[in-house]
């Protein structure tokens, strides 16, 4: 049976409009395309030639009711192209998993398009309820039926490849290292083994990056057409570096935004405020136990009280001053997985996102396991190739850079260049990192320093399923993470709510979040990138008026 399609997109140029025209023109599997009445108004001179028809309707299950009698598909690509035959693999999918809702997003691709293709038999399921999640998707994970479309190689060719200098030409992210020095020694964490610090030492590399290499690199990244954010940590305790708040100021004027992944264990009343009159867009408080005796077990030689205390003051004085963004990051060990929900009840109030994610460590079994719970039985031995490839690089206090965060060793092998001999943008387009690219779509992963000894399930951050649990937290799952946000946070979903309708995206709606950065952070580039750039370009909002009347 033919599909209707109802194709939202926004922020799109001529250029990508066109593209998608074509390919969804020669789509036999299509038998009507729409788009909402205020968007073909606007590229009505690309339209009026085709088939594509306008729908007047307010949100796509009003668009399921006019259309009863086969399945749909809401197609949103906002700015970007569709790959080719995605939709095809995507039906067949569907189709023979006999599944009532199957869903796809460019998350771990760091591209912003969702499908999500449902039956016509699903409103009658509903019970006149038309849920959707703040995100703006369609709610029905835990309602019918569902299976979840993960891109393949092909579909990752055409994005990475065939799409490179429309979406990659230049970082999105870059990891900062200000110090490699740390004042503890946390259990799963590269810092507790003599080997590294061993390496460190005879590779005679610097405690802490001089201001002079972070102007530089700042100097630089502030002039691309789109500027990368920047996330000031790596291997140590950043805010041990004396230049951070000057850091910190420095890219904020540059218009550079910047976040910080913090034990929070230095972060005392005084600099807490220094931080947040410098500009600090995001801040993460590392924080692995929910009770005092398994958090000082892990983070060994940090003070469990006192480190809340310094979280809860830098909480009250962002509210009162800024109010940035705020994350917990927990990393799930075999000492504290069974205290991940009790941190999540503790600090789910008072932070904006939570995430639990499964640790970043080569041959980690439990790692593997946790991820299984919710990937596809055809996913346990899976090979992807990593964002970062595409999306971010890592420089250390010494200058190097790497594709990948887990260059604790800096070898040489595993350096890409050195920003004290070469421009950012040279080494990101440089025939090495070129070359791990190539190897990295093909397969080879044995060829590409850093990813042969990766599980490659860490990089992955995999739409695998989403839930609303007890009516108030919004749980998404991507690969090897939990992202834990309340559904009360007005700063995160404004238009989300009992009385809240969420249709399409309007114009007047965009004006709401163009402050929010595009974060592309560490392990967390997919899901939270994702996150406020649907935010940004105003894929969520409220439908308080008629399609007419836009």
């Amino acid at each position: 049976m033919l599909l209707n399609v109802l194709w939202e997109f926004d922020n799109a140029d001529d250029k990508t409009i066109t593209f998608n025209i074509d390919l969804l023109r020669a789509e036999h599997l299509l038998h009507e395309i729409y788009v909402p009445v205020f968007q073909y108004k606007q590229f009505k001179s690309l339209l009026h030639k085709t088939s594509i028809k306008p729908f007047l309707g307010k949100d796509f299950y009003e668009f399921l009711e006019g259309h009863k009698y086969s399945p749909a598909l809401r197609l949103r690509t906002g700015g970007f192209k569709l790959a080719p035959d995605l939709l095809n693999k995507m039906y067949k999918l569907h189709k023979s998993s006999d599944s009532q809702f199957t869903y796809c997003d460019g998350y771990d691709l760091q591209v912003c398009i969702c499908l999500e293709l449902i039956e016509p038999e699903v409103l009658d399921a509903l019970d006149h309820s038309r849920p959707y999640y703040p995100d703006g998707t369609l709610a029905l994970f835990d309602i019918v039926k569902n299976t979840t479309y993960l891109m393949d190689f092909d579909d990752q060719r055409f994005y990475y490849q065939d799409c490179f200098n429309d979406y990659y030409t230049y970082p999105k992210g870059i990891n900062i290292e200000p110090a490699l020095r740390c004042n503890l020694k946390c259990t799963m964490c590269c810092y507790q083994s003599e080997s590294y610090s061993t390496a460190w030492k005879k590779a005679e590399l610097p405690d802490f990056m001089s201001f002079d290499l972070y102007k530089k690199i700042i100097d630089e990244i502030s002039t691309y057409p789109r500027k990368p954010s920047i996330e000031l940590c790596y291997r140590g305790e950043p805010l041990l570096n004396k230049n951070f708040v000057k850091m910190v100021e420095y890219a904020s004027q540059k218009g550079i935004f910047s976040a910080v992944v913090t034990n929070s264990t230095v972060l005392k009343p005084e600099l807490t405020d220094k931080i947040l009159d410098a500009g600090l867009g995001a801040i993460y408080f590392s924080i692995d136990g929910g009770t005092k005796e398994t958090y000082e077990a892990i983070r060994v030689g940090a003070d469990y009280d006192k480190m809340v205390a310094n979280v809860n003051y830098f909480l009250k004085k962002n509210e009162q001053k800024r109010n940035i963004l705020t994350f917990i990051r927990f990393v799930v060990t075999e000492e504290n997985k069974h205290e991940s929900d009790l941190l999540v009840s503790k600090w789910i109030d008072k932070v904006d996102y939570i995430v639990v994610q499964g640790q970043a460590r080569p041959g980690n079994e439990m790692h593997k396991n946790w991820y299984n719970l919710y990937a596809e039985e055809s996913l346990n031995n899976a090979q992807f190739p990593c964002h970062l490839l595409w999306n971010n690089l890592t420089i250390t206090t010494a200058g190097s850079v790497a594709n990948c965060t887990t260059m604790y060793y800096e070898k040489k092998e595993d350096i890409i260049g050195n920003v004290n001999n070469a421009s950012i943008l040279e080494i990101w387009r440089s025939d090495e990192l070129n070359e791990r690219r190539k190897n990295s779509l093909t397969q080879n992963f044995e060829l590409v320093p850093l990813c042969k000894d990766c599980d490659r399930v860490t990089c992955s951050a995999l739409t695998l399923r989403k839930e609303i649990k007890n009516n108030k937290i919004f749980v998404s799952h991507h690969g090897v993470m939990q992202i834990n946000s309340r559904l009360s946070n007005r700063k995160l979903y404004p238009s989300f709510g009992a009385e809240a309708k969420i249709g399409f995206c309007q114009g007047s709606a965009k004006s709401m979040f163009n402050s929010l950065a595009v974060l592309a952070l560490s392990w967390l580039p997919g899901p939270i990138y994702h996150v406020l750039k649907k935010i940004k370009y105003g894929i969520l909002c409220i439908n308080s008026k008629s399609p007419e009347d836009i």
